[in-house]
């Protein structure tokens, strides 16, 4: 559970969850809350995920961890038995109750198991948003070949029968779902997640009547997710503080004396224009092209800067966001 001091909490009830909440910088703003839940692990070896991505803030951040069996449970499942599912839930509406939160200034998120957390307790809630990041949709599917024990602990054996029944439970949760949850997914084209998983997800919620839209990252591997992704969730949480919903993509910007850098993770199929905006003027414009990385170097004392990003797919169809100050 780490040193002492580190900030854990404890839920205690019919299943117990230990857990993480930072707390906002500022109690003068509107609250808002993200839930981020965790990943498979090492056997016994449990944790959360991204905390250090979203240190300070004006967000209230929970990181619940999924300590059950000997790699997790998905929040979910104990030899069929769905009280995880069901307290997880009871523990997550109790913490929406307590913080004063609205159930839209709330987002869920995470990546792979983490991701399809995010997604079955989000929609089960209706919270405002969920970001996912390779989920796993057909649960059975992935657990009967890549974790087997997991499977095991969840359905009580490891079988193609079992399998198939995990798939549908997670496919009639989202059906259940409260329509109202945005759904936000980010894959890799070198990802098996979005042939297997990401895209029956988005068909199913597409057609449920979901409001759903899928990021595609070139060339990104599974085992590179949470490396993107973490960049991505630094932009969306900044988003939920200031209420824009910008849709951003991944971006990290840097600045070292009279030097800013961005690297951005455009979509498949996209080209980027950049303008670099300071306190009172656009500083410098880049037109739309396949990079993926921007140095400026800034005039003589110039202050804090941003980045307006413009994005351009293959339709022409334009959406921008603007990134943090630097």
């Amino acid at each position: 559970m780490g040193k002492p001091g580190g900030g854990w909490r404890r839920h205690e009830s019919g299943r117990s969850f230990n857990y993480i909440l930072d707390s906002p910088l500022s109690d003068q703003l509107p609250k808002k809350l993200l839930v981020v839940f965790s990943a498979i692990g090492a056997e016994y070896d449990f944790t959360f995920n991204y905390r250090a991505t979203l240190e300070g803030g004006n967000l209230s951040r929970a990181f619940v961890l999924d300590d059950f069996g000997r790699q997790g449970s998905y929040y979910w499942v104990d030899h069929g038995d769905d009280s995880i599912f069901l307290e997880t839930q009871r523990f997550l509406s109790n913490l929406v109750n307590e913080l004063g939160v609205d159930l839209g200034d709330v987002m869920f998120a995470g990546s792979s198991k983490g991701g399809t957390a995010a997604l079955l307790h989000g929609v089960t809630l209706g919270v405002g948003r969920v970001l996912l990041g390779a989920p796993q949709y057909r649960v059975g599917d992935y657990l009967l070949n890549a974790a087997p024990r997991i499977l095991s602990f969840m359905a009580g054996e490891a079988s193609d029968e079992s399998s198939r029944s995990l798939n549908d439970r997670a496919k009639e949760i989202l059906l259940r779902g409260q329509r109202r949850t945005v759904i936000r997914v980010a894959v890799g084209s070198g990802d098996h997640h979005l042939v297997s998983h990401v895209v029956p997800l988005s068909e199913d919620a597409w057609a449920a009547g979901y409001n759903v839209s899928s990021l595609i990252l070139p060339g990104v591997p599974h085992s590179k997710i949470g490396w993107v992704f973490k960049h991505l969730l630094a932009a969306e949480a900044m988003d939920l503080e200031l209420g824009s919903w910008q849709d951003p993509l991944p971006y990290a910007l840097t600045r070292s004396g009279e030097t800013v850098t961005l690297r951005c993770w455009p979509a498949e199929g996209e080209k980027v224009a950049v303008h670099l905006v300071g306190k009172k003027a656009v500083l410098e414009k880049r037109p739309y092209s396949d990079d993926v990385e921007y140095s400026f170097v800034l005039p003589p004392n110039e202050g804090h800067v941003r980045a307006r990003v413009f994005r351009r797919d293959d339709s022409n169809s334009i959406q921008a966001f603007t990134t943090h100050w630097a």
